[in-house]
């Protein structure tokens, strides 16, 4: 088993711009930026699944942003 990006398309994103995960991260790291000027504790909030709401690990060990939505990793 090994875990890839769910969004392999043919056009590197340095040319034809963000694909759906690296967007989604992108929005993820906004919010987390937008939190923390709020005053939210980023190290130590909790989201949905009980991970890290907005730093986690991906199956890799890469730290990512907004992981716990799973709308990075597919297994294949």
């Amino acid at each position: 088993l090994t875990f890839v990006w769910f969004n392999n398309t043919a056009y590197p994103s340095e040319f034809y711009g963000p694909t759906g995960p690296e967007a989604s991260q992108a929005q993820a790291f906004t919010f987390l930026v937008r939190d923390q000027r709020l005053g939210a504790n980023v190290g130590s909030a909790q989201g949905p699944t009980g991970l890290g709401k907005y730093l986690m690990r991906s199956p890799t060990g890469e730290v990512i942003f907004g992981g716990e939505t799973m709308r990075f990793w597919d297994l294949r």
